[in-house]
Formats: C-alpha cells, structure tokens, sequence
C-alpha cells in the first residue's frame, strides 16, 4: 500500500515563505505605465505627463530605463 507524500510532510511543517521582491524600477515601470495609459486616454496633456515621468524618476532615482519606455519621443 503506498503512502501518500503528504502524509509525511504536512502543510504546517513546510515553509511558506513567499516574499516579494519589487525593486525601484519595478515601481518606476508601472506608475509610468499607467501615467501613459491616462495620457493616451486624453486625461493627461503632454506637458504633465513628461512631468509625472520626470517626478517619478526622482522618486525612485531612475537614472535610466531598463524596460520599455513610454517616453514621448519628438521627432
């Protein structure tokens, strides 16, 4: 009869340690990402959006972007 791998590891003896780790630029990504999602939306001009993104990189000392970027580019 085999027994089953549960039995010998019960659920309250296996840690469960699940932390998270968000960096700076994780927070930088997705407060920019939103901030463009308003912006293409009409809700931001573009003045206060490069001023959120420019904000934004001070609060999390972003000195470059890693990810895609939202920036408005001028041609």
């Amino acid at each position: 009869m085999a027994i089953p791998f549960f039995s010998f590891y019960p659920l309250e003896r296996i840690p469960m340690n699940k932390t998270s780790i968000v960096t700076d630029q994780m927070k930088y990504d997705y407060s920019a990402k939103i901030a463009f999602n308003l912006y293409m939306e009409k809700l931001l001009t573009e003045s206060e959006y490069k001023e959120i993104l420019s904000r934004l990189k001070q609060q999390y000392n972003i000195t470059f972007i890693t990810s895609e970027s939202n920036e408005i580019v001028e041609n």
